[in-house]
């Protein structure tokens, strides 16, 4: 009788870690980043169902920082494609009607900090789109930010 309970004890054992080993490998393979492929997954992007652009009313230019002794500058047109279903499209909407100075003074500052020789690089316009989206919510602090996209209408780096 001891060994038909030895063996009950261990065969309850051994079952234990087997189940527990398989609710953790599939809770693994659940949670993993990749897919069927080992590739990693393609986030979806937002994208919103109504948008509008609004641009600003002025072509801005500005000095650039450079290191070659010369004088550059960058010559930009700014458009704001926002987001209709944003709860905060009614305060961008207010903001940039009555406030655009406040956008233009903030991207200027921004502007005069780049460096020429990176605004010549292949992936510069959209990290300065990127980052003027950012100063902007920074800016007014909104709990959603309503720019999807900044666009330009006008870039020239001289």
């Amino acid at each position: 009788m001891d060994k038909f309970k030895i063996f009950v004890v261990v065969a309850i054992v051994v079952l234990t870690l087997a189940i527990g080993g398989g609710v953790f490998l599939v809770f693994t393979m659940l949670n993993s980043d990749t897919t069927e492929n080992g590739a990693p997954p393609v986030p979806v992007e937002y994208r919103p169902d109504k948008m509008e652009t609004h641009s600003l009313d002025e072509i801005m230019m500005s000095n650039l920082v450079s290191f070659d002794g010369k004088t550059h500058v960058i010559r930009i047109g700014i458009a704001f494609g926002v987001d209709l279903s944003s709860k905060e499209y009614s305060d961008f909407m207010d903001a940039f009607e009555n406030r655009q100075v406040i956008f233009k003074s903030k991207i200027l500052e921004h502007l005069r900090q780049q460096e020429y020789e990176m605004l010549l690089l292949p992936d510069a316009k959209e990290k300065l789109a990127i980052e003027i989206k950012d100063i902007i919510h920074e800016e007014f602090r909104w709990v959603q930010n309503p720019i999807y996209q900044v666009y330009f209408s006008e870039f020239l780096v001289q």
